[in-house]
């Protein structure tokens, strides 16, 4: 009996002991999570009060803590990277539908609050923020098409062509109703195209980062397995995102290349 409360004893410590080793591992990985953002000009003062806390949980014995507060840094430092790999494309485009005259009141809201959560270092609210950006600058573009696309087929007062040459109008309007269908529809392929080429730059950007985090924990054996999992993970539900948004974006651009072809044969 007394053998085996020594051993019970000797796998008590030892599972303590590889405990303790785990928590500092993932405190080192974290404090190499906050380097990376200082090196990429992302503000740390936030993380590296964590960091600070993550320390001193792990010196009182609060393995749990310590090792919580470690995972949150390499969360943030994942958004932080992701946020700001999106904030500059994401400017440009929005400067881009404002000269084109696409109302970007509310895509202009969430790009300011996501611009502001990264400034007080809530990384993870501002990657958020900026897939909210994105989807309403989609929304502005398809507005601007849909105005285009009708001034564009209407091009003079409707009414004043009605009141002034009825006998034609049905005429007339059966060409007119078939120019904005087809305006409609050109600008929507734009749209589209524009959007398959968006989401193709986001999978690449994605394989980039999963072969990069495969290296930091394969080869650099810079990463702990936890850290890897949680990363890869991420990416992958963000590449799996974007792969059923290109199925999508691509089915929609070929209806709509047969259906304007179709209009245009009749």
């Amino acid at each position: 009996m007394k053998d085996i409360v020594i051993v019970v004893t000797i796998l008590a410590v030892m599972g303590t002991a590889a405990l303790a080793v785990d928590v500092q591992q993932s405190i080192e990985q974290a404090a190499t999570a906050v380097a990376e953002m200082g090196k990429a000009g992302i503000s740390t003062i936030a993380v590296n009060e964590l960091l600070d806390e993550a320390k001193l949980a792990a010196s009182q014995g609060d393995d749990a803590t310590a090792g919580k507060l470690a995972l949150t840094i390499i969360e943030a430092r994942n958004s932080a990277i992701a946020a700001s790999q999106q904030m500059d494309a994401t400017e440009k485009r929005l400067l881009d539908l404002e000269a084109e005259g696409a109302d970007t009141s509310k895509a202009r809201s969430s790009f300011k609050l996501a611009t502001d959560a990264f400034s007080r270092e809530d990384f993870i609210a501002a990657a958020k923020l900026m897939e909210q950006t994105a989807q309403q600058a989609d929304e502005a573009s398809a507005e601007l098409a849909r105005k285009k696309a009708l001034q564009q087929a209407q091009g003079v007062d409707v009414a004043e062509t009605v009141r002034l040459q009825w006998p034609l109008f049905s005429v007339g309007w059966l060409g007119a109703s078939t120019a904005i269908v087809l305006a409609w529809r050109r600008w929507e392929a734009r749209l589209l195209a524009r959007r398959i080429g968006q989401l193709e730059g986001r999978k690449q950007l994605l394989r980039k980062l999963i072969i990069e985090a495969q290296k930091e924990h394969f080869v650099r054996g810079a990463t702990g397995r936890e850290e890897y999992e949680l990363a890869v993970s991420g990416y992958k539900d963000r590449m799996a995102d974007a792969v059923k948004g290109l199925k999508v974006a691509r089915k929609g651009l070929a209806a709509l290349q047969r259906a304007t072809k179709g209009r245009k044969r009749k």
